[in-house]
C-alpha cells in the first residue's frame, strides 16, 4: 500500500474532524492548532505556558468571507449565510479546541466565553498564514476583539505559528488512517505520522 500525499492541514482535519465546518478554510487553521496542541513542534508555546498564563475561555466568531465583505446574502444553496463558531478553552488542568458551542460547566449551565474573536473565514487564514497581522487588522476594525486585548492577539499569534505549513505537503502512512497524528522530525525537517492524539490535553 503506498502513502499518501497531502496537505497537512487537510490531514488535521481528518485526525479532527468534528472541528470541520464544509466551506470555512478556518477549519483547517483550527484543525492544524489541534494537532500542534496535542505535539507542539519545536518552538510552539508549551501546554504548560499556555495553562500558566493564557487560561481563559476563547470564542471565535468566523463569517462567511463572500458575505460579509458584499454585505448581501446569497442563495442559501450557493453560500454559508450564518457564521460558525469554534472555542479555545485553557484551565490550569486542560487545553480544549471544539466547535460549536463552548462545553458545560459541573452544573449543565453553558460557559461563557471570556473573549470573543471575531473576523470573516478569508481573514482568519490570511492571519494564520501570515498575508496579515493581527493587530493590524484589529486596527482596521477587521477583526473584532471582546475581553483581554493582549490575550486575544497572544491566541492569534498561536493560530499563526507554523503558518508557512499550513498548506505544506506531507507523505502520510494510510494505515493508521484517522488515528494518525503528525509529529516534528528535526532530521527530516518536516513531519512524520506518529500515534494517536487527542486535542485535549
Amino acid at each position: 500500500m503506498t502513502d499518501a500525499v497531502q496537505p497537512i492541514a487537510s490531514h488535521a482535519l481528518s485526525v479532527y474532524p468534528h472541528l470541520n465546518a464544509p466551506g470555512f478554510e478556518a477549519s483547517k487553521v483550527f484543525a492544524l492548532t489541534a494537532l500542534y496542541l496535542a505535539k507542539p513542534p519545536p518552538d510552539f508555546p508549551s501546554s504548560g505556558y499556555l495553562r500558566r498564563h493564557l487560561a481563559s475561555l476563547y470564542l471565535f466568531v468566523i463569517h462567511p468571507s463572500d458575505i460579509a465583505s458584499t454585505g448581501k446574502h446569497q442563495p442559501a444553496h450557493r453560500h454559508r449565510s450564518v457564521p460558525e463558531t469554534w472555542y479555545l478553552y485553557i484551565t490550569s488542568q486542560s487545553i480544549d479546541i471544539g466547535r460549536g458551542k463552548p462545553p458545560t460547566n459541573i452544573l449543565g449551565r453553558r460557559r461563557r466565553a471570556e473573549i470573543v474573536i471575531e473576523c470573516t473565514d478569508r481573514d482568519l487564514v490570511d492571519i494564520a498564514t501570515g498575508k496579515a497581522r493581527a493587530q493590524t487588522y484589529y486596527e482596521s476594525n477587521r477583526l473584532k476583539i471582546k475581553g483581554k486585548l493582549d490575550k486575544a492577539l497572544e491566541i492569534a499569534r498561536l493560530l499563526s505559528h507554523e503558518r508557512s505549513k499550513l498548506y505544506r505537503v506531507v507523505t502520510v502512512d494510510p494505515k493508521f488512517r484517522k488515528e494518525e497524528t503528525v509529529s516534528f522530525n528535526e532530521d527530516l525537517n518536516g513531519y512524520s505520522i506518529g500515534s494517536s492524539v487527542r486535542a485535549r490535553l
